[in-house]
């Protein structure tokens, strides 16, 4: 009774032969889509139908270890070679996506920039403000001011002997012609009312309407800077009138360092009486 092969359908004598042939022939593990890595060439990586027939093929396979070896190296040259190609994609993909977010970058600081030039705009424009008097609506229009030691500083310079000269008189007119003086119709500093000493300015910083009781920071803050200014200058006054020779001009510089002391002086007495509010009042704006 013979034997069928259930895949190839061949027939055998015996049940040995048979499975013999299910698990070694070739063709037949084709058909039930199995391979047979049992009996594989080492150097060649061919698939054998048997032990025997592997150990007869080894001795005369015609691959060679170096050859092998160079097998080896190609396939790991070509196993770089694509994750190369990947690498290179993913960082063209990374550069595209930081080139991406760097012209948001450059867009959202140019946005930035011109929101700040705006502000800086709308800070800079006169606000606009009505008082009452004698039954009379009056609009002011404040021009922003930053009230510091740097505002002054930034005009210390042009205190000259003709302000000095004239004492509190002189640092109120200063103060009014050379700080508080604008020529487009606006009022950094405003005297709203006379008979109690208010005085106001519009507040560059917070944006609101400051009160300055009878002129209570403008004059600490001149004081200060003043004080330091007045020094250098009699400093500068008294080491010309130490080699100045011309016996007029001795005179005029002695006199001026007197005068500059007696401003000093005055400068320390500027808040009582009101005196200064006095003078700074005839000259700034009043509404």
């Amino acid at each position: 009774m013979s034997l069928i092969c259930q895949y190839c359908k061949k027939e055998f004598q015996n049940k040995s032969s048979l499975t013999n042939h299910v698990k070694t022939a070739k063709y037949c593990l084709v058909i039930q889509n199995k391979t047979n890595n049992d009996f594989k060439c080492t150097k060649c990586k061919k698939l054998l139908s048997s032990k025997q027939v592997l150990d007869s093929h080894i001795k005369i396979c015609k691959v060679d270890d170096l050859e092998i070896e160079n097998k080896s190296l190609k396939e790991q040259i070509c196993e770089l070679k694509e994750e190369n190609l990947k690498l290179k994609i993913n960082q063209e993909h990374v550069e595209k996506q930081e080139k991406q977010y760097q012209d948001q970058i450059e867009k959202q600081d140019k946005q930035i920039a011109e929101l700040q030039n705006k502000l800086e705009r709308l800070a800079s424009k006169p606000t606009s403000t009505t008082v009452t008097q004698n039954n009379t609506k009056i609009q002011i229009n404040y021009k922003p001011i930053e009230l510091n030691d740097e505002l002054v500083l930034s005009k210390i310079e042009k205190l000259d002997d003709n302000y000095i000269v004239d004492g509190l008189q002189g640092g109120a007119e200063f103060i009014a012609k050379e700080i508080f003086n604008e020529d487009d119709g606006s009022f950094p500093y405003v005297c709203t009312d006379p008979s109690r000493g208010i005085c106001k300015y519009l507040d560059k910083t917070s944006n609101k309407i400051i009160k300055d009781i009878y002129c209570k920071k403008v004059v600490e803050i001149f004081q200060r800077v003043c004080k330091l200014y007045m020094s250098d200058r009699v400093d500068e006054y008294e080491k010309k009138l130490k080699y100045e020779t011309n016996r007029s001009k001795k005179e005029l510089l002695t006199w001026n360092i007197l005068k500059m002391h007696d401003f000093g002086l005055d400068m320390c007495d500027m808040h009582l009486d009101n005196k200064f509010f006095n003078y700074l009042s005839t000259y700034i704006a009043r509404v």
